[in-house]
């Protein structure tokens, strides 16, 4: 499956596979309004090639896509937690959702279940099942947007694009990979994998995030 593959979400059409996560990045301004290194980031994202950007916590315009980020917080193996979620799923798509993002648990609580490290790689599998899941659950033309990818490295877009191929979830999410190189769409699309700045899963975006810093890639 190649990822430049276009998308349909409600009534757009995505240029590619690859969407921006809404990354929090603790850089607004007075009154939570968005500074100039908000939009500075946002140009960035834009720049990079995505077929689709999320904000986070931001409405710029009320009429645009509707989407949601749903995140399971119990075993994705079961239990009444679980199967409440996909009903909550199922009942956003009929109010008009057109896409969710899969992810598991939260940046304050639970860091590395929501971003898989190097000492927790096989947690990849968890946000994998969780959004066949999600997939599952929803109508065929409901996009589910994945997460959890950037403990790949080089090797995220290969696996995406198996995820995708297969049906595991029909866009990949660039979360900590957008701080280290939002590019990587138009790179991946002009055969310029080998000029990435893969993310090294070093977490540190994720303490500044957690301590009320501003946060961003202290790699590169």
């Amino acid at each position: 499956m190649n990822l430049n593959e276009t998308v349909r979400i409600g009534e757009r059409i995505a240029a590619n596979r690859f969407c921006i996560q809404p990354m929090e990045a603790g850089d607004a301004g007075a009154g939570g309004l968005p500074s100039k290194y908000t939009m500075a980031r946002y140009h960035r994202y834009a720049a990079g090639g995505a077929g689709t950007v999320v904000i986070e916590a931001v409405t710029m315009q009320y009429r645009f896509l509707v989407g949601a980020k749903l995140s399971l917080f119990e075993e994705i193996e079961g239990g009444q937690e679980l199967s409440e979620m996909l009903d909550l799923a199922a009942g956003l798509e009929a109010r008009g959702t057109d896409f969710f993002i899969e992810s598991l648990g939260n940046a304050q609580l639970s860091w590395s279940l929501m971003a898989p490290g190097a000492r927790n790689r096989e947690d990849l599998y968890k946000h994998l099942a969780a959004a066949r899941l999600l997939k599952g659950s929803l109508k065929p033309e409901t996009v589910v947007i994945g997460g959890g990818l950037s403990v790949l490295g080089r090797d995220l877009p290969a696996a995406a694009e198996c995820a995708v191929g297969s049906g595991i979830f029909d866009v990949a999410a660039i979360g900590r990979q957008a701080f280290a190189d939002p590019s990587l769409p138009e790179k991946y699309a002009t055969g310029r994998l080998d000029e990435v700045d893969w993310c090294l899963c070093c977490d540190q975006c994720g303490r500044m995030l957690q301590r009320g810093w501003n946060s961003y890639c202290a790699v590169y």
